[in-house]
Formats: C-alpha cells, sequence, structure tokens
C-alpha cells in the first residue's frame, strides 16, 4: 500500500511540473499566469488531460499536500545524528577510562611515597 501510495504521489507532483515547466518554457510566470491563476478547477484540468478520475486527482493532491514535507525530508538525518551521537559518547567513555587509570596511577604512587591523598585541594 505504501508503495503505491508513494508511486502515486510521485505522479502527481509529476503532472503538476510538467504543467508548470510546460509554462515556463513559453515564457510564462507561474504567479502570473491570468489564465491559470482564474482556472481554479485544476485538478478536474489535470484529470481530464491524463484521463483519470478528477476525484483521484484531488485525493493525490490533497495527500500531497499533507505529506510534502515527507518527500523532501532526509531519511538517514536522524541515522546521522545517532552515529555522531555514538561516536561522541565512545569518545567521551574512552577519555574518562584513560582519566580513571591515570588517577588510580597518580594514588598508588602517592601511598608508595607517602603522600595523603585524602586532603582536597
Amino acid at each position: 500500500m505504501k508503495k503505491i501510495v508513494s508511486i502515486t504521489v510521485l505522479a502527481l507532483i509529476g503532472i503538476f511540473l510538467r504543467g508548470y515547466l510546460k509554462d515556463q518554457n513559453n515564457g510564462l510566470s507561474h504567479q502570473s499566469d491570468p489564465e491559470r491563476e482564474s482556472n481554479k478547477n485544476e485538478p478536474q484540468q489535470i484529470a481530464k488531460d491524463n484521463d483519470i478520475a478528477p476525484t483521484q486527482v484531488s485525493a493525490w493532491k490533497k495527500e500531497l499536500e499533507n505529506r510534502i514535507s515527507e518527500i523532501f525530508e532526509r531519511k538517514n538525518a536522524t541515522n546521522e545524528a545517532a552515529v555522531n551521537f555514538e561516536k561522541k559518547s565512545a569518545r567521551l567513555e574512552r577519555r574518562i577510562g584513560q582519566l580513571l587509570i591515570e588517577k588510580e596511577f597518580l594514588e598508588g604512587k602517592c601511598e608508595e611515597l607517602g603522600i595523603d591523598t585524602s586532603e582536597k585541594l
């Protein structure tokens, strides 16, 4: 089902972009084309041009408007953040381990030399 929805969304994007690019190639701006702006039945015209039911085009358009961010978001963005977090955590854990070993070593040397480590600086 998800694959079919993705294909239909891509088809709808293609249909809208085809109309937009056609206007651009004719030297017309998409926003300033009075005929296109006054034509509020775009889904009906798209359906007619592509032999699709107008209700289907309207449904695709509504779905596209609701889920447009999903199309353009990076799927691996959260994975990159998680990987970066794991790398930083591992680096900090190694550093903490290194500091603990150094502390234990210095405490042992202080004990050998008779230096009292109970005093806080």
